[in-house]
């Protein structure tokens, strides 16, 4: 994963690979939106299988959304012991390959998550084809981002986080991962300064 700017880190198109498997990194907020996005996947994909991992009641809350939007319930398959998104994926590791024998899957996160989870992803179940989905919640795109704040923060905060958990081994970091995020991160720092 190299990029040589924010809106190619975030934004750059995913592989389309056929898969039968989703797998959705949970979240505590935004169920509606994490239940419509499956849904639209689930028909544009033929998805026989959705695995979701979040904390606590973060999973069943995602499932039911998306069964209320005509999911069938027998696709979703429930972690909730993760905590974070090395466990989410670790905890579900073991699923995912009885699941995807040809090692082939659909991603699902937040948008501004994306490049960390696809790492992390990428650390635990090494070697697979993977196409990464995501949920904006902030109403952006490639060419609107920048005029998002709140947005901006998050970017922040992801590349710091993929700088801290690369150092510790947590997720495969990008090639030239310390330049990289420098680099990113003073995009960022530019953009501020112009507001």
């Amino acid at each position: 994963m190299t990029a040589a700017s924010v809106t190619d880190f975030f934004f750059a198109p995913s592989a389309d690979i056929a898969a039968e498997t989703l797998f959705v990194f949970g979240s505590p907020h935004h169920h509606r939106e994490f239940a419509e996005r499956i849904h639209e996947l689930w028909a544009a994909k033929a998805l026989r299988h959705i695995v979701i991992s979040g904390y606590g009641r973060e999973a069943e809350h995602i499932a039911a959304a998306s069964r209320r939007l005509g999911v069938p319930a027998d696709l979703f398959y429930l972690e909730t012991e993760a905590r974070n998104t090395l466990q989410n994926v670790g905890f579900s590791a073991t699923i995912l390959r009885r699941l995807c024998p040809d090692r082939r899957i659909h991603l699902l996160c937040k948008l501004h998550a994306a490049p960390r989870s696809q790492l992390t992803f990428n650390t635990v179940l090494q070697g697979w084809r993977v196409s990464v989905h995501t949920v904006d919640y902030f109403g952006v795109d490639a060419g609107s981002w920048r005029r998002n704040a709140p947005f901006v923060a998050k970017l922040k905060g992801e590349l710091e986080r993929i700088y801290r958990y690369g150092a510790k081994g947590d997720l495969a970091a990008p090639q030239g991962s310390a330049a990289l995020i420098e680099a990113l991160l003073a995009e960022l720092d530019a953009l501020d300064h112009q507001r």
